[in-house]
């Protein structure tokens, strides 16, 4: 926070009252409202070179744009920004707020009649267009950035905040692996055996092997500020082993425009491997992990 310059506050509306009616000095008087917050989050954008990025980013596939491609991939920051959960939850809880929505960048116009009166007709006289876009439309946006395409915009981002400063000379790596569950239909996913527990009727609890379909994301993150500075995304039947070295690249060149050192690693089972652990020792970075039973350093 302090390397940032960003500053934790909470409401105290009574103490903000007193010290008013004692006519005691204030330092200052900050807004807390959304708006507020999404302005000095995007001057800070702005701050570290993102935005610059931002304005020029558009998937591949897309042939056509009504409106910039950096007003779409904004508004799904700032839904996860404001902690919006559901995607449909936008209309209500953002697209109503015509402050915020000034800030991001969409105007008036926009705002008051939508951006097209596409599938009127269907839609029917009595139901109004969504405004400014509806909330699939930002999904269907989002849903068709390339893989290369969602790992660019991200590397960019961690690079913008290591040229910042955002994070220290030298820093520890956490690694760790998730698995990215689908159905059998989503076109891309990998299949793997898994042992589950599971409950019957009775009450009684039985492992049983269960066919599980998806992805894994395997992700590197500094223990200190908790920020990922690398992802990668597989199939989730590969083992978490073949994804170290290349993990480890790419976090080395997302902290380079910072002139950031990777000084050591933290890893788990799964992710220990020799030839690995004597590729990090060749690379001057300290590794710990837990040794297995049957590993020569554990007797």
């Amino acid at each position: 926070f302090e390397r940032i310059g960003w500053e934790v506050a909470e409401r105290n509306d009574e103490a903000v009252a007193k010290t008013v009616a004692d006519r005691e000095p204030i330092d200052s008087v900050h807004n807390l409202d959304q708006a507020g917050l999404l302005d000095a989050f995007l001057a800070f954008l702005r701050e570290i070179g993102f935005m610059d990025f931002l304005d020029k980013i558009a998937p591949s596939r897309r042939q056509r744009f009504i409106v910039p491609s950096a007003l779409i991939i904004l508004t799904y920051m700032v839904k996860t920004l404001l902690g919006i959960e559901h995607m449909y939850a936008m209309p209500t809880l953002l697209f109503t707020d015509p402050a915020m929505m000034r800030v991001m960048g969409f105007n008036a116009r926009w705002i008051d009649e939508g951006l097209c009166r596409r599938s009127h007709e269907e839609r029917g006289e009595d139901k109004e267009p969504p405004k400014p876009f509806s909330a699939q439309m930002v999904a269907n946006f989002i849903a068709d950035l390339l893989v290369r395409e969602s790992a660019r915009f991200f590397n960019m981002a961690i690079r913008c905040l290591a040229k910042f400063g955002a994070f220290p000379s030298e820093v520890t790596l956490i690694i760790d692996g998730t698995d990215v569950e689908t159905t059998a239909k989503c076109k891309g996913a990998g299949k793997v055996t898994r042992t589950k527990t599971m409950t019957t009727a009775s009450g009684r609890t039985k492992s049983v092997e269960v066919e599980v379909f998806g992805f894994k994301a395997v992700v590197a993150y500094d223990l200190i500020t908790e920020i990922p500075v690398a992802v990668i995304v597989t199939k989730i039947q590969r083992h978490d082993t073949c994804c170290t070295k290349r993990l480890i690249r790419q976090a080395e060149e997302n902290l380079a425009p910072g002139g950031v050192r990777i000084a050591k690693v933290l890893v788990d089972r799964g992710f220990l491997d020799g030839s690995t652990m004597a590729w990090l020792d060749q690379r001057d970075i300290f590794f710990v992990g837990p040794a297995r039973h049957d590993m020569q350093v554990y007797k």
